[in-house]
């Protein structure tokens, strides 16, 4: 083990009881930064002049509009039906007895009898009081040269113009119908009367037009106050307008000319805010806090291993952070690119170290927080959620790369259906053209979380010092350099670490136990014999055993530093703490009894202390069975070489029953599975696999030799499996 490695475990250790609080606290300070840390505030905006970026809103948010809110208000109260009108209905009527005097003084002064000069100046003189020059003395003229009956022709057809024309505004003469009955309907009155008229030149046209026009005068006026307190009323019965964004919405594209409703959803949702919201805030502070105490004391409460082992808190904590960063710097991208938040990953791989019930339990509270991330939107946040669900029920035994394919396929299946099936739920028309990229961010988003998940499972398992599946079948590779070295070096232990392995795997397939890892426990539990393999009756080829010429406490030290030398050199090669534990535990505290036994026929004083194995006892299902199949295989090897267990006569092979029972027997009775959750039920399942298993070893063969001895050399016949 490397001197960095050496150092850093030192500091967790060290760290061990404050993990906990340094948990709780890490995760509490990622998610307050990650909730803190919105989009940067937006700078350089004007109304009326390009904008330099595309501007997305970063929430969703519904708001009232000031300024439609103006807009649709100042629209009502400009309605010309809020317009009071007052209509002065004895006007007209007036102005035509004023118009017929005229006329009929007129007449009174042509038939006075004076001088024609002083006729002439008196009708110029009656229009003194008017507003208007009605009879100047071009006019004055004009009409003194008029016969009596032409002027009384003249008289009537002034009169009757002047009623056609009010007759034909109903009445009601207001600024544009005064300018109308100048411009047209008077002319076409004077058309329609002018006929009773001697003469009918562009001169008495005029002369006509000159009396009537002036008496139509203006009846039809605005009641300004009543007016007023009737725009005022439309105003106020006005609703507000309410505005709505929603998240990763383009508020205002590049290059695009910033007007005043874009430039009020930038304000409205906090990118042109300049001072702090203090009580957005203390918000962000306290769902920080809830959430990582949650994630916690869920941990420390319900998942005892999990929660209270350091390196397993570290990775998780380590992963927790990242998944929560990654989420909230895709939102800042683009708000749907949260459907492709690494949740997925997450859950995959804390249901395959740490198992269903634990990766549920973390992947809750992140969901939670891209919950808020995504500012409360069930569309971006529930389908990677279930989508993860879905993932984490897929993952089972992680021995073969395609189990995360398959998950990532699942995760996003159900993705895309519950995408589709909350937007057909919330969306109240469907844009497919706007669903469709969201569909394709969160199939990409499972199978990428999937590919991820393949190649950060051993780094996570390693950090969390976690044996995984793979690392295991790494560790079983014949190229793995202790295994290759044990093939070389100690051929005998390598055969008998093969066959232990087949037996203890066995015994775990009947109880449920971990075969895989009992396998690859069993290749490396003798790597301590590498340093003197002669010394093991495995490795001894040549009929010399060098314990012969030993003392007994000088071959019992050798023997059980075995053990001692295995942890070394595991350590050495970096193996995991798991195998190593397998060393330590696979002989327990139990004693040499051979070189016990011959201390005492030599009269040999001894200490027991010197022949009985460090330990620890078994304290997994998994070391007892490692125990059990160790004992057994050489148990087993050495009575058959011996001739001390012979194959039955009836050609039944070998019968292993007896010896198995006494092994188990004698473990139980020294105390070595005291500390081993492993039942009585469960050690006959093991005892009938060992057997079932030693038989496949040593079952019988047919001797296809000739029968009679022969002087010559024997003929090797090729001996078959039968």
């Amino acid at each position: 083990m490397s001197s960095y490695t050496t150092r850093i475990r030192s500091i967790i250790d060290r760290l061990a009881p404050h993990w906990f609080w340094l948990v709780s606290v890490s995760v509490m300070l990622c998610y307050w930064v990650v909730l803190a840390f919105q989009p940067g505030n937006v700078q350089g905006i004007v109304i009326g002049e390009p904008s330099s970026m595309t501007i997305y809103a970063p929430r969703t948010i519904t708001y009232t509009s000031t300024l439609l809110t103006d807009q649709v208000r100042d629209a009502a109260a400009s309605s010309p039906a809020l317009e009071v009108v007052v209509v002065n209905e004895t006007l007209l009527d007036d102005a035509r007895k004023d118009l017929a005097a005229i006329l009929a003084e007129i007449a009174t002064i042509r038939a006075n009898g004076r001088e024609y000069a002083a006729r002439a100046q008196q009708i110029d003189a009656l229009d003194d009081g008017l507003d208007v020059a009605l009879v100047p003395t071009d006019t004055a003229r004009q009409i003194m040269k008029l016969k009596d009956r032409e002027w009384d022709a003249l008289s009537r057809v002034i009169l009757a113009v002047y009623d056609d024309a009010v007759r034909a505004v109903s009445q009601r003469i207001d600024s544009q119908t005064a300018e109308r009955l100048t411009r047209e309907i008077v002319p076409l009155a004077i058309d329609a009367q002018i006929g009773a008229l001697t003469s009918t030149d562009d001169a008495m046209q005029a002369l006509i037009a000159r009396f009537v026009t002036p008496f139509l005068k203006i009846n039809v006026s605005i009641d300004q106050v009543a007016t007023t307190a009737a725009r005022q009323k439309a105003r106020a019965e006005t609703p507000l307008q309410m505005s709505s964004l929603q998240m990763g919405q383009t508020i205002v594209s590049k290059g695009d000319i910033l007007d005043a409703v874009q430039y009020e959803k930038l304000l409205m949702s906090g990118l042109l805010e300049s001072s702090t919201n203090w009580n957005q805030v203390a918000g962000q502070i306290l769902l920080a806090i809830g959430l990582a105490l949650l994630l916690s004391y869920t941990l420390w409460r319900n998942e005892k291993r999990t929660g209270r082992k350091p390196r397993e808190l570290f990775a998780v904590t380590i992963l927790v952070i990242a998944v929560v960063v990654c989420t909230r710097m895709l939102a800042w991208l683009n708000a749907g690119y949260i459907l492709a938040t690494p949740i997925v990953m997450m859950m995959m791989i804390f249901s395959a170290l740490f198992g269903i019930r634990t990766a549920n339990l973390i992947t809750m509270n992140v969901a939670l927080m891209v919950l808020v991330i995504a500012n409360g939107s069930v569309v971006y946040s529930l389908p990677p959620l279930v989508g993860a669900l879905v993932a984490g029920m897929l993952i089972r035994n992680v021995t073969r790369s395609r189990v995360f394919v398959v998950a990532g396929l699942g995760a996003a299946a159900a993705s895309a259906v519950v995408l589709i099936g909350v937007t057909l739920l919330t969306a109240v028309t469907i844009e497919w053209n706007d669903l469709a990229p969201l569909l394709l961010y969160s199939a990409c988003g499972s199978m990428l979380s999937a590919l991820l998940a393949l190649g950060l499972y051993n780094v996570v398992g390693r950090m969390a010092g976690i044996l995984t599946p793979l690392m295991l079948l790494e560790l079983a590779h014949p190229a793995e350099p202790l295994v290759r070295r044990l093939m070389r070096e100690a051929p005998g232990t390598y055969a008998h670490s093969i066959a232990v392995g087949n037996l203890a795997e066995s015994a775990a397939e009947a109880i449920g136990a971990d075969g895989l890892l009992l396998r690859v426990a069993s290749y490396f539990h003798d790597i301590g014999k590498l340093k003197r393999p002669y010394f093991f009756v495995d490795n001894q080829n040549d009929g010399v055993n060098l314990h012969d010429t030993l003392h007994p406490n000088e071959s019992a030290r050798i023997i059980i530093d075995h053990v001692r030398d295995g942890i070394v050199m595991a350590n050495a090669a970096g193996l995991p703490e798991v195998i190593t534990a397998f060393i330590r535990t696979h002989h327990g505290t139990s004693q040499v009894r051979a070189f016990v036994n011959k201390a005492v026929a030599a009269g040999i004083a001894y200490d027991e202390a010197e022949y009985t194995y460090p330990g620890p006892i078994p304290y997994t299902r998994e070391h007892a069975l490692l125990m059990l199949a160790d004992s057994v295989e050489a148990t087993v090897r050495s009575k058959i070489q011996s001739g001390a267990l012979v194959s039955a006569s009836d050609g039944t092979g070998y019968q292993f029953d007896a010896v198995i029972a006494s092994i188990i027997e004698d473990r139980l009775a020294s105390g070595q599975l005291a500390d081993t959750p492993i039942t009585i039920a469960e050690l006959k399942r093991v005892h009938e696999a060992f057997v079932k298993t030693l038989k496949g070893i040593y079952h019988p063969r047919i001797d296809y030799s000739p029968k009679e001895k022969r002087t010559a050399d024997p003929v090797v016949v090729p001996q078959g499996h039968v």
